[in-house]
């Protein structure tokens, strides 16, 4: 695993410093599009072998970080491309705080995902899936 916006993993941090995250799309089109904008064009085949799985999600403790102005910071320090830091400071300081997640706005502009932190899960709290799509996406081009 690598590190990630909302996450931390050993390829750059020491295991004390490390916490997994589920990163859950909260629509169907900002999934897709967090997908792609990291495909490069060797990858788009792999489109096809790709699900898209609706969950039922039951959290007790969400801390919404949609508003950049409300927390004091500019629009796009959420969605930096390359630079994590600040974000995942957000996250550590929600895990502090015992929160099981964070919604926070998607890079694509087109939406906001939940970030879950699958260690912080209460015992009351469920992910179920709910139901499940398998996209056509990508079309074999004929050689």
């Amino acid at each position: 695993m690598v590190s990630g916006r909302y996450h931390r993993a050993a390829d750059q941090f020491p295991r004390s410093q490390v916490w997994a995250a589920l990163y859950l799309a909260l629509g169907p089109e900002v999934s897709l599009a967090e997908v792609l904008r990291h495909f490069t064009p060797p990858l788009l085949p792999q489109l096809n072998e790709y699900r898209l799985s609706e969950l039922a999600v039951e959290l007790g403790a969400v801390l919404d970080c949609r508003d950049a102005a409300a927390l004091g910071l500019s629009p796009g320090a959420l969605v930096r491309d390359y630079d994590f830091t600040l974000t995942q400071e957000i996250a550590a300081a929600a895990i502090a705080h015992g929160a099981e997640g964070i919604l926070v706005p998607s890079a694509t502009a087109l939406g906001d995902n939940l970030v879950v932190f699958p260690a912080q899960l209460r015992s009351t709290s469920r992910l179920t899936v709910v139901g499940g799509r398998d996209p056509r996406l990508y079309v074999p081009r004929p050689e």
